[in-house]
């Protein structure tokens, strides 16, 4: 009986004591003011829980909307909604240190642990590390690469035109989210390495490079909401068995040995006469900046971004836009008589330099970003030390984990307007009868706190190309075919780290214009 009694009591401690830790950590928790689910203020596993839906952008703009600007989404995690908090919480001069949530991405090469510019939580190391960079990915430099875009774009519309456009009798349907990721891919494969990858000539992906990458998204976009989940992970791979290779190795593996191929390359002399691309620019940044990309790590950090990042988002961001496009009938006339009235050559892609002269064009693409920015979760920081007050007066504890989603920020009526759920592009245009400098106020406003691409000193990098890409194909799609989209019903989406879309089916007829 004394053994039965001690097991006994055992089970009751060991049941009790990690709920009684909760109740505990929960009645001395400074954040006991902030509203939010129930379970969240206990366990992180309301999170995890949020993500497995597949809708937690949705479930969050939802709370918001609830319970206000602020709301507890974890023990120690405050959502916040107001995007005049930006520009505090992601400040360019004294950025608030990036959370845990981004140490999944961490991987061990060769037995050393490898962090990279997106992930790491050392702003003083970020910031030396972005400067390179920051150079070689503005927008002068990387318009430089348009005729590599304009390569991908005409290879693009050769695939249209030989696959679903050439016999337009058979009514053919393209499942058009696949092309356009495709697309996103091969353009910012040229830039990097001066070659397409082959996604668009096989219809396919190339080696399962994209499954590999989604599925890294989706190990971090579980992680982030839970980091414990990745530490027992790591654990367990480390000591126990071997679940599978940790997510990101693959690319930081093809990323060094791109680095070795092209560095033999100039050492041979060949094609060394081609024009330099992003992964040429990375290495030469060795001798312009030698005191900070002091060996072919840094390369390495620098092209594993091109690697992983930018593509998925691209072709995400042009997905939504499409199909936003097209359900708004209006929009759709709009854009394409602005196209048509531009006097554009229908033989070559629309050029970056005529694409900033068409203010519709800029207003459909400023409203697909903001109504489906790719990015669905927080970007999570910390408070810093001696806490901080929101624009409300509640005050947040140094060490609170907080953070901020475009999916929430980007619906803000006193920044965007009325009706901020529906697709109107109208909202960045001038309105009659307002005045220019309003207008321009209002404009600048919008696209300053427009939080789809981050903000501050941890914006994203890759803005520049991503823009360079979808300016260019948008415009020139919409000028050479007409869309025909094939579903009524509004699309379904799913967010693992990006929002990614169900289906994009559509038709496409060449139009009498096109003279491809």
């Amino acid at each position: 009986m004394a053994l039965f009694d001690l097991v006994v009591r055992a089970a009751v401690l060991a049941a009790v004591s990690p709920l009684s830790y909760l109740v505990f950590t929960y009645l001395r928790s400074p954040l006991k003011a902030i509203p939010g689910p129930f379970w969240a203020k206990f366990t992180d596993l309301w999170r995890v829980y949020s993500w497995w839906t597949g809708h937690a952008h949705l479930n969050q703009i939802e709370l918001h909307r609830k319970l206000g600007t602020a709301v507890r989404m974890g023990p120690n995690f405050v959502s916040l909604s107001d995007p005049n908090m930006i520009k505090t919480v992601y400040s360019t001069k004294s950025p608030w240190k990036k959370s845990n949530m981004y140490s999944s991405n961490d991987v061990v090469v060769n037995g050393e642990l490898v962090s990279n510019i997106f992930a790491t939580t050392d702003n003083k190391w970020h910031s030396k590390m972005v400067k390179p960079i920051r150079a070689i990915m503005s927008v002068s430099k990387v318009t430089s690469f348009e005729p590599g875009v304009d390569e991908t774009i005409k290879l693009f519309c050769h695939e249209m035109e030989a696959r679903f456009v050439k016999d337009e009798s058979l009514g053919l349907t393209i499942a058009m989210e696949k092309w356009i990721l495709w697309y996103a891919y091969e353009g910012l494969y040229k830039m990097t390495f001066g070659v397409h990858r082959g996604y668009l000539e096989k219809g396919e992906d190339v080696n399962n490079f994209i499954k590999d990458s989604m599925a890294g998204i989706i190990y971090f976009g579980i992680c982030s909401q839970m980091p414990l989940l990745d530490k027992v992970y790591k654990f367990i791979s480390n000591n126990i068995t071997t679940p599978g290779p940790p997510p990101f190795l693959w690319a930081f593996q093809q990323a060094y040995a791109a680095v070795a191929e092209r560095n033999a390359q100039r050492e041979a002399g060949i094609n060394a006469d081609r024009a330099p691309d992003l992964l040429d620019q990375f290495i030469d940044a060795k001798k312009t900046y030698p005191d900070i990309v002091d060996d072919d790590h840094k390369v390495v950090n620098y092209l594993f971004l091109n690697i992983v990042a930018g593509s998925d988002t691209t072709g995400t961001s042009l997905s939504a836009i499409v199909y936003y496009t097209l359900r708004n009938q209006q929009a759709y006339a709009r854009l394409r008589k602005e196209l048509d009235a531009a006097g554009l050559d229908p033989t070559v892609p629309v050029s970056w330099r005529d694409c900033q002269s068409l203010i519709y064009l800029d207003a459909v693409i400023q409203e697909g970003l903001r109504i489906h920015p790719p990015i669905g979760l927080h970007l999570e920081r910390v408070v810093p030390r001696g806490g901080s007050t929101l624009l409300d007066g509640r005050f947040l504890p140094e060490g609170t984990k907080v953070g901020m989603n475009a999916w929430v920020t980007n619906r803000s009526e006193e920044l965007f307007g009325p009706d901020t759920d529906s697709f109107v592009p109208e909202r960045w245009l001038r309105k009659e009868g307002e005045p220019e400098d309003e207008f321009k106020a209002r404009y600048a406003r919008m696209k300053g706190l427009d939080f789809t691409f981050g903000y501050g000193s941890r914006i994203c990098t890759g803005k520049s190309a991503a823009y360079l890409e979808m300016y260019k194909l948008i415009a020139t799609i919409f000028l050479l075919y007409d869309f025909e989209l094939m579903v009524e019903k509004e699309w379904k989406t799913t967010n693992f780290w990006f929002v990614l879309l169900e289906s994009l089916p559509i038709r496409l007829k060449r139009r009498t214009k096109a003279r491809w």
